[in-house]
């Protein structure tokens, strides 16, 4: 975070924020010197924040957030991926419709979100399911699958004509077949554009 994203977009108007939930002023401050980061590392003790923004319940893994101008979240993951983040932030810094008066923020990229919640038990999955968000630049044909760790599709939870923006896309779990605990992905195809993300079903 702090070479690819900090000291890449320090300049342009970007700010990056770190923040320490449930944990003392010391703990932050000696993770800040060991990590050598530059930017700031708030304190949120009571977690206050951090519960304000879980917004797909709790997680062990570090949460990353891109919000724009107009206090929109426009990126969400548990895994870092610092490309992706750099893609997200290049549109965001080129595109004029995040600017105050801007009715809506129309993606302009091809891209597919984080798999929420991951990693999540094949009850869960069965009654509440998982969700997962595309963003398209243009009115598109697309397919998105569901498929295991050999590429094999269990289920297509897309195909067709989708209009141009972003369209959230839930999966419960086959109707008939049962489901093997293990890593699968959510895999979105569009043309010659295609992105995955992963997600881990327990037992």
């Amino acid at each position: 975070m702090e070479s690819s994203i900090w000291q890449r977009y320090r300049d342009r108007d970007v700010q990056v924020l770190a923040i320490n939930p449930g944990e003392g002023k010391d703990v932050a401050r000696q993770f800040k010197k060991d990590f050598g980061l530059s930017f700031p590392v708030l304190v949120d003790r009571s977690q206050t924040v951090y519960r304000k923004y879980r917004k797909y319940g709790l997680t062990p893994f570090p949460l990353d957030y891109i919000i724009d101008a107009r206090g929109v979240i426009r990126y969400f993951n548990t895994e870092y991926r610092p490309r992706m983040m750099q893609q997200v932030i290049e549109e965001l810094l080129t595109d004029t419709s995040t600017s105050a008066g801007a009715e809506e923020a129309l993606p302009a990229s091809f891209r597919l979100g984080p798999v929420h919640p991951s990693p999540l038990r094949i009850s869960v999955l069965q009654e509440k399911g998982i969700q997962v968000e595309l963003a398209l630049v243009r009115r598109s044909y697309v397919t998105v699958r569901v498929v295991d760790v050999l590429g094999r599709t269990v289920a297509v939870l897309e195909e067709g004509l989708l209009e141009r923006g972003e369209h959230n896309l839930r999966w419960r779990g086959p109707s008939r077949a049962s489901l093997a605990a293990g890593v699968y992905f959510i895999d979105a195809q569009s043309g010659t554009q295609r992105q995955s993300q992963k997600f881990i079903l327990l037992p």
